[in-house]
């Protein structure tokens, strides 16, 4: 009897099972809630979230900061603003000044752009701008500086 070349039908099938559970286990580590996919998405928003949330908090620090400036330290020539730091944000900071845009602000609700997390400006007395957001967090610009966080953030006020 000759010498027996090639594979044996036996082999062929296990290698075929085998490939068949590898390709089982990629698909499901690809799709459904928890997968790759799934989890890379929703990095992918809260990262859309976390900019929107920073885009704000800068922009809110730099209207404070502006206040401050017209208030106590006008440039030669101007005269001392003597809106309240209250009326002053309400009327200055309507809207992200980048391009694309990364909120949207319609009276004291802000809504970040591409995604469904909205969040409430107020103004308290002394010297903050807080924005509570629908998804638990604050961001406070003011007093003791700017802070995005969940629950309440510490600050003069």
């Amino acid at each position: 009897m000759k010498g027996n070349k090639g594979i044996t039908l036996i082999a062929l099938v296990i290698t075929i099972i085998v490939l068949l559970i590898l390709a089982g286990v990629s698909i499901a580590m690809l799709s459904g809630d928890n997968s790759i996919l799934g989890n890379a998405r929703k990095a992918s928003d809260d990262t859309k979230v976390a900019n929107g949330k920073e885009a704000v908090a800068v922009d809110l620090a730099q209207v404070i900061t502006d206040w401050y400036q017209k208030t106590y330290a006008p440039k030669s020539g101007e005269t001392a603003i003597t809106t309240s730091l209250g009326d002053y944000i309400t009327s200055n900071f309507t809207a992200d000044k980048a391009t694309p845009a990364r909120y949207t602000i319609s009276g004291t609700t802000i809504t970040i752009v591409d995604t469904s997390v909205t969040g409430t400006l107020s103004v308290t007395a002394g010297s903050e701008g807080r924005v509570q957001w629908s998804d638990g967090t604050t961001t406070q610009a003011g007093g003791s500086g700017t802070e995005t966080g969940g629950g309440e953030t510490g600050g003069n006020g």
